[in-house]
């Protein structure tokens, strides 16, 4: 008897910046991460330029603050099975 694994969709979401964190920093972190899992090969991943094409439908841009607030909802638009999203921070003050 075979089994077959389907391998996962992830879509990953730029991460919303929090505290003094530019804009670009949420897509610059999903970037990052799905550049390193990727080399994995073990699951498929949506790129941000495919999440691109869906947000401007919506008129909306990758750093728009609501997009993260829409993650589940995207990933369903793109058939994800999975979504990854979160903050990133960065706090001006110094230790």
């Amino acid at each position: 008897m075979t089994t077959l694994i389907a391998a996962a969709t992830i879509l990953v979401v730029p991460f919303a910046p929090k505290g003094e964190a530019p804009k670009a920093a949420g897509i610059g972190v999903a970037e990052s991460l799905i550049d390193a899992v990727v080399q994995e090969k073990a699951d498929n991943f949506l790129t941000l330029k495919q999440l691109d094409a869906v947000l401007r439908r919506r008129d909306l841009r990758l750093d728009a603050a609501d997009v993260p607030a829409i993650a589940l909802e995207l990933g369903k638009a793109l058939g994800a099975t999975d979504v990854v999203t979160g903050e990133v921070w960065l706090d001006g003050a110094s230790g």
